[in-house]
Order: C-alpha cells, then sequence, then structure tokens
C-alpha cells in the first residue's frame, strides 16, 4: 500500500508554499481534520476542535477544507501514475492507493534486473532491503530453505540456491516501491509511506508502522505475530457494529481473544458462517482479496455536519448549496466516465437515542438542473421527517447512484458489510476450521511469482483448513514447474501466504 502523508495538508503546501514551514491544519466545520508535522509537533491533532487546536498552537495557520476539488485531483493524479507505472492499482480511498507487483517482481526475476524508471539495476546489486523490516530475516532464510529442499524432494530436481523464493521477490519488491513513492514525490510533488507485505490487509496495517516519508516490509511469517493482540478497532473491515455484537455476545475486544475461538463457536454466537470465517482469517492476518481497479465509483455523495439544524428552513439552505456542489460533480463525472445517474438519495443523521441514520430515494429527474434536483431532494427530506414533530439534525447530504451497466463492463457487484471488503470467501467448509489442530494447508500452488492474487475461480476451489497450531507445512506442487504451496498457521505466518501476495 501507499499513503499519501498528511494528504490534505500536503495538497495545501502545494497550493501555497508559505504553508510548510509553519504550523498549519486543515479544517472542516468546527474540527481539524488532519495537519502537517510542525503542528503535529506543537500538540495539534486529528479531530481535535478548532479552538483546542489553536489553544495548543497559538501560531497555527487555518484553511479550509470543505472544498475536496483540489483534494480529489492529486488523488486521481497519484492513481493515473501509479496505473500507468504499474498497470493494476486500487484507490482504496482519497489517500491510499493499493498496488499488485505480481507481474513486476516476474518479469525482474526472470530478466535478472529491475527497471525503474530509466535506471536499471542487477539483481545483484540489490542485496538489501529497501526500508524498514519487519521479521526475523534468519526465519525466513530458513523458511526459503526449506521451500527449495521439499521441491528437490517432491521434482527429482536439485534445490537450487538461485530460486527466487521469498527473500528475493520481497527484495525486489521494495527497491520498486521505494522507486514508485520517489516518482509520486517528483511528479506529483507528494511525498507518501509504503507497506509492503503478501496480502492486502497486513500492507494496509503495516503502511503506518513507520511515518512520514519512509516504508516498511512485512515478512510472511511474522504476520501473526504482528497482529498481535490488538483492539478490534485496529482491524481493517472490522466495523463498529461488528465490534459491538462481538463485545457483547462474546466479550471480545481484541484480536487475541478472537483468535481462541473456532469457527463453529462464532457461528452458535449467532454469527453468520461467512461472517465467523471473516473473523477467523483476519485476527490471523489472513486476506485472499486481489488488487483491483474498481473504476468509476458507483456513486456521487456531497454532505455536511452541523452542531444541530432543527427547522425546515434551515435544512433547504442546507440542500440548496448541496445541490449546487453535486451538480458541479455530476459535470465533472459525466466528462470523464460519459455516464447519467439513476437515482437520487437524500440521507441524514439526527440526534434520538443516540445518532441514528435515515434515508430515501427515488429516480433522478430527468431535468438534471439544479432547481429540479433541489425540488426534489425537498421533497424526499419532507418524506423522511413527516413522522416527526421534532428534530435535530447533525449531518445531511444528497447523493446520486449509477445504473450497474454504467460502470465498468467487468464489474461485480460489492459486499456491503465493511469485512467483505477486505475478505473474500475460500471454498471451506466450517468443520474443517476448527477439527484441522495440526498445520494450516493450502493446496493451491504460485505460478511464476511469490507475489500472487489467485482468481475468484482459483479460490472456489482452494481447500482451507485452519488451525492454532504454530508449526508450518509444505504440501506438494500440483507440477513440476510450480513453487510448492505453503500455508502457515496462526504465530508462524499467515495462512494465505501461498495462495495472496499482493503489494500495496
Amino acid at each position: 500500500m501507499i499513503d499519501m502523508d498528511y494528504f490534505y495538508a500536503q495538497v495545501e503546501e502545494l497550493n501555497d508554499p508559505t504553508l510548510r514551514n509553519c504550523p498549519m491544519a486543515v479544517t472542516q466545520k468546527f474540527i481539524v481534520v488532519t495537519c502537517n508535522y510542525p503542528a503535529r509537533a506543537a500538540g495539534v491533532g486529528k479531530l481535535m476542535s478548532i479552538e483546542d487546536a489553536l489553544r495548543s498552537c497559538p501560531s497555527l495557520r487555518l484553511v479550509n477544507g470543505e472544498d475536496l476539488t483540489d483534494y480529489r485531483r492529486a488523488s486521481d493524479a497519484v492513481h493515473r501514475l501509479l496505473s500507468a507505472e504499474v498497470g493494476e492499482c486500487e484507490h482504496a480511498c482519497m489517500d491510499e492507493f493499493f498496488v499488485d507487483l505480481t507481474d513486476v517482481v516476474a518479469v525482474a526475476i526472470r530478466e535478472r534486473q529491475l527497471i525503474c524508471g530509466n535506471r536499471t539495476y542487477a539483481l545483484t546489486e540489490l542485496q538489501s532491503f529497501a526500508g524498514h523490516v519487519l521479521g526475523d530475516v534468519d526465519l525466513a532464510q530458513v523458511y526459503d530453505r526449506r521451500l527449495r529442499a521439499h521441491r528437490a524432494s517432491t521434482d527429482g530436481q536439485h534445490a537450487d540456491e538461485r530460486d527466487p523464493l521469498t527473500l528475493q521477490r520481497l527484495r525486489v519488491a521494495s527497491h520498486y516501491l521505494a522507486y514508485l513513492r520517489a516518482l509520486i514525490r517528483e511528479r506529483c510533488g507528494l511525498t507518501s509511506c509504503g507497506g509492503l507485505a503478501v496480502n492486502k490487509l497486513l500492507a494496509k496495517m503495516v503502511a503506518s508502522v513507520h511515518k512520514p516519508q519512509q516504508q516498511t516490509l512485512l515478512f510472511p511469517h511474522h504476520a501473526t505475530v504482528f497482529v498481535g493482540e490488538r483492539p478490534l478497532r485496529a482491524i481493517p473491515g472490522i466495523g463498529r457494529k461488528l465490534r459491538a455484537q462481538l463485545e457483547s455476545s462474546l466479550g471480545i475486544t481484541s484480536t487475541l481473544a478472537l483468535r481462541q475461538f473456532t469457527v463453529e463457536e462464532l457461528c452458535e454466537a449467532g454469527f453468520a458462517a461467512a461472517i465467523a470465517e471473516r473473523l477467523f482469517d483476519v485476527c490471523r492476518g489472513c486476506c485472499t482479496l486481489a488488487v483491483r481497479d474498481r473504476g468509476a465509483p458507483k456513486s456521487i455523495s456531497v454532505e455536511d455536519s452541523f452542531r444541530a439544524c432543527t427547522t425546515l428552513s434551515q435544512c433547504h439552505e442546507y440542500l440548496q448549496l448541496l445541490s449546487v456542489d453535486l451538480l458541479r460533480r455530476l459535470t465533472e463525472d459525466r466528462a470523464e466516465h460519459r455516464r447519467e445517474p439513476n437515482r437520487l438519495s437524500v440521507y441524514l443523521r439526527h440526534v434520538g437515542h443516540g445518532y441514528r441514520r435515515a434515508s430515501k430515494s427515488t429516480a433522478f429527474p430527468s431535468d438534471c438542473g439544479q432547481t429540479a434536483v433541489f425540488r426534489l431532494a425537498c421533497v424526499l427530506l419532507r418524506d423522511l421527517l413527516s413522522d416527526r414533530a421534532s428534530y435535530c439534525l447533525t449531518l445531511l447530504g444528497l447523493r446520486v447512484s449509477f445504473a450497474q451497466n454504467c460502470t465498468r463492463d467487468d464489474a461485480t457487484p460489492s459486499p456491503n458489510s465493511s469485512i467483505l471488503r477486505f475478505m473474500r470467501p475460500v471454498g471451506r467448509s466450517s468443520a474443517a476450521a476448527s477439527s484441522a489442530l495440526g498445520t494450516a494447508v493450502e493446496s493451491n500452488t504460485l505460478s511464476s511469482s511469490l507475489l500472487v492474487t489467485p482468481s475468484p475461480s482459483a479460490l472456489s476451489s482452494t481447500a482451507v483448513s485452519r488451525s492454532v497450531n504454530t508449526t508450518v507445512s509444505l504440501s506438494s506442487a500440483s507440477s513440476s514447474s510450480s513453487v510448492p504451496s505453503l500455508s502457515v498457521s496462526s504465530l508462524a505466518s499467515s495462512a494465505s501466504f501461498a495462495s495472496s501476495a499482493s503489494f500495496a
């Protein structure tokens, strides 16, 4: 993963270079959404109120960041650059990008050289890793030797010390990651940090270990140790509602506690089988989701938050401003993607017993002028508030969505659950997950490179067993030309090591 440093603040520094060497924060409404490092050194933090930020740093310069246009343009520029260099780049969010280095590493290994722009490096020059490394290099070397020995015993070949296995591939990938980050700084003027791991989940988590302008590599055998005993909120894909359900039903608040439960026990506690299996995986650092360019967004939203909105006239004022912003966004989207929306939604958050959300949608008007959109939004809002004698809104937003056939032709529907965005079902029974007390075995193999993400069809036929042991097991390769598949259970490594390896 490539994660841009203090992204909004960096973009503002590009717009106004005088902001570079002084404490500066980007604000939205009454809070600080991000700030540069001089401001952080003075005690300013994200989501701090403006009053508290100024109290911590009286010399703090404030920049209004409610207009996201410049941030979107900078984000799109980085995405285009990475896509041109690598091919497959996933826009995870405005300041985060997943990149699959499978092909880059495979070509470098085959050609015995790594091409970084107009410079070429012989692999013999790349004897060290670029950036920070998490995990014991000696253990990784032992792991490589076992792979070579297993390959020699199963294929009837002599073990070849030049085999391009784990260490070499990750070493090559680390240098290419450093090149990409330097290229972003040169072309876009933005610094970034990077995370390199064998799957998206781990890459995202490890990217934040060393900041700013640094990168970190996580060895596969260190995956579960790295996940360790973290609070569930620190794990991508485990959202607020799922955390609350885990705590209320099983008293689980950390990854260590979650690893004590089998898939069957999670199902018995009321979790759906698919969610139970994903929870079992994610707390061990396992992920099989491929890096994939999502293409055009399926919806566009504009919203505004406030302390309190209690009258219909106030709501209409906000909707008037939002409809103008929405149509400007639609004009930009129409020019880039040549499509039209088919649904309009109004959504809100109101104070009741805690904060509650509600939404209502209808067909997008054929007359897509600002007046027509505003009037239709007012009708939807009236319907949402019709059964309330009084209300106190803290957020109001407009969203347009596009028909499925208006997005990429090969796009597939994305699951709505946050956990499903990070994990893809793997064909295994929950019974196998609890009964296998030996080692975790995945029967698929690596093709041309360690950094391989299998296709959905390959995943559907993968038989996987999960356990809580700490050993490493090797299974036979399906052909003499393939590197044998590898599976690592909890403490030893991520069980998805062989089947999902993408750099991000």
